[in-house]
């Protein structure tokens, strides 16, 4: 019976973990339903700090799954002990893969910094396996540790995933001093590199970031979307319409628009995006980007139904090898007619040229207000676009546990 019960923990723990990382990348989850989901995660990992030995093995024994929650759970007990022993058993078990990687960079994060970094502190020397340098500089950028000189030497290093997590990590700790060091990168043949390295490079103020970031965004490729939220919002207002404007004409590349026209939040743009409020692919997308400009959520009136026919998702069709999933799965469809319908009776309230967030002129206190109180896409927005207004400013971690970005944040929301 104790076993089950143990057992339970374990899957539990390794399952709301997952839940978790999923959470914090979402459009809908806020601070508060991530406090709730945390709170149930430690639940399950106290319950397997009671366990003791027992516990351990269990979770030992969940890797074999290659789940990532697994190696969460299990790099947790490791790291929270300081078992270096334990955690090279954690690592050994991961074969290289990516996914349980995540979970070990997950463990890392959830610890306490003390505790990672009596972990990961031999991990940044250049004599290290890449994979290790990684799960350091993770450690570093989750925790915002700066990790000195060698965050010059990891920009340098062999590795292109290493260089990218590199200039990830100087961007996300304000790390100015290395601004000279980015723009080498933003022509680089690797697209993780190619996008890293703008980004810092726009949170860190160097000339030219934006136009690296819009670069990214018109190649359409996996960085697309995100370098196109960047670049809107560190763009001088007038030329960023202007750049959106251009890419509208380029086929493809309507999601990118979107978004980017969410994070510029200039009603000028506005009919463009109720156009697309019957596109059935870019519905749902500029739902969101409606909703952000003028803060009018996509509920009541303005909820419409599911486009009919329409499906996103993998086909069932075993000969169709596209397994990609709906990337506005989270996202409610809208009511096209009540949507401009709404429009055209506020619009006198928003000025063309004027960005606005969740219908109010954008500002810091508009800013503050998305971080305390938004869901996790637009803080993320909201934490990269304060963090670029004042280069050198580590950038706030909308995906660190909820008691630390409270403590961040000065009050809870």
């Amino acid at each position: 019976m104790v076993h089950e019960v143990v057992a339970d923990h374990a899957e539990m723990a390794s399952f709301l973990w997952e839940l978790r990382e999923i959470a914090v990348r979402s459009h809908h989850y806020t601070l508060a339903d991530l406090a709730e989901l945390e709170e149930r995660v430690e639940a399950h990992l106290d319950g397997l700090r009671i366990a003791g030995e027992p516990g351990w093995e269990l979770t030992l024994a969940a890797l074999s799954t290659k789940d990532p929650g697994a190696f969460f759970a299990a790099a947790v007990a490791a790291v929270e002990a300081r078992d270096y022993p334990g955690f090279a058993a954690v690592l050994d078990a991961t074969e290289e893969a990516d996914e349980p990687a995540a979970g070990i960079a997950g463990a890392l994060a959830w610890a306490s910094p003390a505790d990672a970094f009596a972990i990961v502190a031999p991990m940044l020397s250049g004599a290290q396996p890449p994979a290790l340098r990684r799960l350091a500089l993770g450690a570093c950028v989750a925790h915002r540790r700066d990790p000195g000189q060698l965050l010059g030497y990891a920009i340098c290093d062999g590795d292109a995933a290493v260089r990218a997590l590199a200039f990830r990590a100087a961007g996300a700790l304000g790390r100015a001093d290395l601004a000279g060091e980015l723009r080498g990168a933003w022509g680089s043949d690797d697209e993780a590199e190619r996008f890293w390295s703008a980004w810092a490079g726009a949170l860190l103020g160097a000339r030219g970031a934006d136009e690296a970031l819009w670069s990214v965004a018109g190649r359409s490729g996996a960085f697309a979307e995100e370098a196109a939220d960047c670049a809107a919002r560190v763009s001088p207002p007038g030329e960023a319409r202007r750049r959106i404007e251009a890419l509208m004409r380029s086929p493809g590349l309507g999601r990118v628009c979107l978004v980017a026209a969410g994070a510029l939040g200039d009603p000028a743009l506005l009919p463009w995006v109720l156009d697309r409020l019957t596109v059935a692919p870019l519905a749902r997308l500029a739902g969101e980007a409606l909703s952000r400009i003028t803060g009018a959520p996509i509920e009541g009136a303005l909820r419409g139904a599911p486009a009919p026919g329409f499906d996103a998702g993998p086909s069932d069709d075993p000969r169709d090898a596209s397994v990609k999933m709906d990337p506005d799965t989270q996202l409610p469809w809208p009511h096209g007619a009540n949507a401009r319908a709404l429009w055209a009776a506020h619009r006198g309230r928003f000025a063309s040229g004027v960005r606005h967030v969740e219908g109010r002129p954008l500002d810091e206190g508009a800013l503050d207000r998305v971080l305390r109180l938004g869901g996790q896409r637009r803080r993320a927005g909201a934490a990269f676009e304060r963090a670029a207004r004042a280069p050198g400013r580590p950038l706030f971690d909308v995906t660190a546990r909820v008691e630390r970005q409270r403590a961040a944040l000065g009050a809870s929301p």
